[in-house]
């Protein structure tokens, strides 16, 4: 969202268009419809930080970097950043949901294949008492 939200809005389009083509993007409807808040409070002239931070859909701490933005004028280049730190904070996640996963699926492989030698060890040993 962050991300989208930064390339429309450094292209020079208005702030509300840029809010209702970034939803599209992301394509969640309980998001879509809490957004439709935030464009309605945005073009009642409420700031973009406070709109959103009132949905509770973010983190506190992007509604205070959008803030940050606003205020300095500079809210694309602080929307590429949040989207940049979020990117690295979900790659970190998904390293160490990997990770965590990775024991669990060894051992029940292992469970699996000794259950297969377990059902063909009988039939073996009947074949070489047979011999």
């Amino acid at each position: 969202f962050a991300r989208t939200l930064s390339s429309l809005y450094s292209s020079g389009l208005l702030l509300v268009e840029c809010l209702q083509k970034s939803i599209d993007v992301i394509g969640n409807l309980y998001i879509s419809e809490k957004f439709e808040i935030v464009i309605d409070s945005v073009k009642q002239g409420e700031t973009l930080s406070v709109s959103i931070s009132e949905t509770k859909i973010f983190e506190p701490i992007f509604c205070s970097m959008l803030y940050v933005g606003e205020e300095s004028g500079n809210l694309d280049e602080i929307l590429l950043k949040t989207a940049d730190y979020y990117e690295e904070e979900s790659q970190s996640a998904i390293t160490r949901l990997v990770a965590l996963i990775e024991p669990l699926m060894i051992l029940v492989l292992g469970v699996i294949i000794a259950l297969i030698v377990l059902s063909i060890y009988p039939a073996l040993t009947e074949v070489y008492n047979n011999i």
